[in-house]
């Protein structure tokens, strides 16, 4: 699982998913605001500026909703102070703890490189693929469009 709640408090929220789209429960998500899908959850990827939580269902095309937006369980930290052990492709150790980190794909953080959008802020290192994060809380225009 990519994102494992790990300390504070933490919520469930109900989301359009984006029609035709498959998920695996645990796959960490954010939300389109521009284009087509505005409001829906999409898979997180490398050029997502934000994750908003992982996805408590799986979606599969065999699913008799699979082509529609409807709600899903989507959990959520309550407030920022909320804390989850993620999964890293790698990392750079204790020099982690203090900076910010992005997206690989809908399962892992990128401990290894130069941050682009700041997704995460690591508050602790665990090994070299596991860190505690607390998702970056964005407002304003950032726009994902996958």
């Amino acid at each position: 699982m990519s994102l494992v709640p790990y300390r504070g408090k933490f919520a469930i929220r109900y989301i359009p998913k984006t029609a035709s789209t498959a998920f695996t429960e645990g796959d960490m998500v954010t939300v389109l605001n521009s284009a087509s899908g505005v409001g829906t959850l999409a898979l997180a990827t490398s050029s997502s500026p934000s994750v908003l939580g992982i996805i408590k269902k799986t979606i599969a095309s065999t699913d008799s909703d699979f082509a529609s937006t409807t709600k899903v369980p989507v959990q959520v930290a309550a407030n920022l102070t909320a804390e989850w052990k993620a999964l890293t492709s790698a990392n750079g150790g204790q020099t982690e703890v203090g900076q910010f980190v992005d997206v690989v794909d809908e399962d892992t953080l990128d401990g290894a490189a130069a941050y682009t959008y700041g997704v995460a802020f690591v508050t602790e290192y665990v090994d070299s693929t596991h860190l505690i994060v607390r998702l970056s809380e964005k407002e304003g225009p950032t726009v994902t469009t996958a």
